[in-house]
C-alpha cells in the first residue's frame, strides 16, 4: 500500500495595493511546517490564508508540531495533515482554504479575492487536465454557491470570490475536503498535487459592490499568473 502525505507551503505575491497568500495540497511521500508571509502594500490592504482544519493553524499562526504530533496518535486523527498519511479508498482528508482580508477595519479596503489552482498529474499537460484525472479518483466538495470556476486557454484554473470582502472579514471556504473514492481502486492511486494561491485587490469605488466585472477578473488572474514581458 503507497503512502501519500498531503503537503503544505506558503507563496506570497503582493503589488501596489495588491497582496497575494497561498498553501499548496500534495500527496507525497514527506510534510512540512506551515510558513505564512503576508507582504503589505501599503496600511491600506492587507491578507492571509489558513487552512486550520488541515494542520489546526489559524491566520498568521506557525503550525503547532505537539498539537500534529498529539493528533497522529488518535485512533482517528482529525487533522487533514495526519489524515492523509495513508491514503485508501473512501479517506476523508480535511483540507479548507480560505482567505481574510485582515485590513484595519477603521482605515482598510474592501477586496475582491480570486484563487488560483494548480495542479499536477502523471502525464497530464496543464493544471485543468491534471484537475480533470484527479477528479476520477477523488471528490472534492467545492463551494460552488460562492466561487465561480473559470479555466483560461492555457489551461490554468481560477476561482473568483463572488462577493467584496471588507476589512476583518474572510471568505467562505474553497472546499472542505478531499475524498479518495470508494471506487478507487489502490493501483489508480496515483501522486498528485494540488496548490492554490489567493490574491485580494482593492476594490474600486466605481465597480459596484456586488459587480465583480470583467476588468477586475482580469486583473485578479494577472497577479497570479504575471504575463509574459
Amino acid at each position: 500500500m503507497k503512502k501519500r502525505n498531503i503537503v503544505m507551503t506558503v507563496m506570497s505575491l503582493a503589488m501596489v495595493g495588491v497582496i497575494a497568500a497561498g498553501a499548496t495540497l500534495a500527496y507525497l511521500t514527506a510534510k512540512t511546517p506551515t510558513k505564512t508571509n503576508v507582504f503589505t502594500a501599503g496600511t491600506a490592504l492587507t491578507g492571509a490564508l489558513k487552512e486550520d482544519a488541515y494542520d489546526g493553524a489559524d491566520y498568521d499562526q506557525a503550525v503547532n508540531p505537539v498539537q500534529l504530533a498529539a493528533d497522529a496518535l488518535l485512533p482517528s486523527p482529525t487533522l487533514g495533515i495526519n489524515q492523509a498519511k495513508n491514503i485508501t479508498p473512501g479517506r476523508v482528508i480535511n483540507k479548507d482554504p480560505q482567505v481574510k482580508n485582515t485590513s484595519a477595519a477603521a482605515t482598510g479596503s474592501t477586496a475582491w479575492v480570486a484563487i488560483k489552482l494548480e495542479a499536477t498529474y502523471p502525464n497530464a499537460a496543464t493544471s485543468s487536465a491534471a484537475l480533470n484525472a484527479i477528479e476520477q479518483i477523488a471528490t472534492i466538495d467545492w463551494n460552488t454557491t460562492k466561487w465561480e470556476k473559470v479555466v483560461d486557454a492555457n489551461g490554468n484554473v481560477y476561482f473568483f470570490y463572488q462577493d467584496v470582502v471588507d476589512p476583518q472579514a474572510e471568505t467562505q471556504t474553497l472546499f472542505n475536503t478531499v475524498t479518495i473514492k470508494n471506487t478507487a481502486d489502490v493501483s489508480d492511486l496515483k501522486d498528485f498535487n494540488i496548490s492554490v494561491t489567493a490574491a485580494l485587490v482593492q476594490r474600486n469605488g466605481n465597480d459596484g459592490l456586488t459587480n465583480l466585472n470583467a476588468a477586475t477578473k482580469t486583473a485578479l488572474m494577472n497577479l497570479l499568473t504575471p504575463p509574459t514581458p
